[in-house]
């Protein structure tokens, strides 16, 4: 059997996900929590939340180039979930995603 690669898999949760086998892996809950609440600065959100204030859907974060995903644990997995990532010349004091808006490449 061979995987494909998590780069050209489709976001979590989105339509074109849907037909998507999940594997059981263990403690995997433990990084994504269906819920949209955080604490300030919200470095350690870890809910499903992938839509910007403003109504932009989040892109997954591995097709950007600005932050290592490798680094950041809460960051891989192929989701598009808003998060604010540690130690970044990008954290905010909430979290946020990437769009692919021409205007908003970014937003909370």
């Amino acid at each position: 059997m061979v995987l494909p690669d998590c780069e050209k898999l489709p976001p979590i949760g989105s339509a074109e996900s849907k037909d998507c086998v999940q594997l059981g892996f263990p403690q995997v809950q433990k990084l994504i929590q269906p819920h949209d609440c955080f604490s300030a600065p919200g470095d350690d959100y870890r809910g499903t939340h992938a839509v910007t204030r403003s109504g932009l859907v989040c892109v997954p974060w591995s097709h950007q180039t600005e932050i290592d995903v490798v680094n950041h644990i809460e960051l891989i997995g192929g989701h598009n979930y808003c998060r604010n990532p540690q130690g970044t010349k990008y954290q905010e004091k909430e979290p946020w995603c990437y769009t692919d808006d021409d205007l908003t490449k970014r937003e909370v």
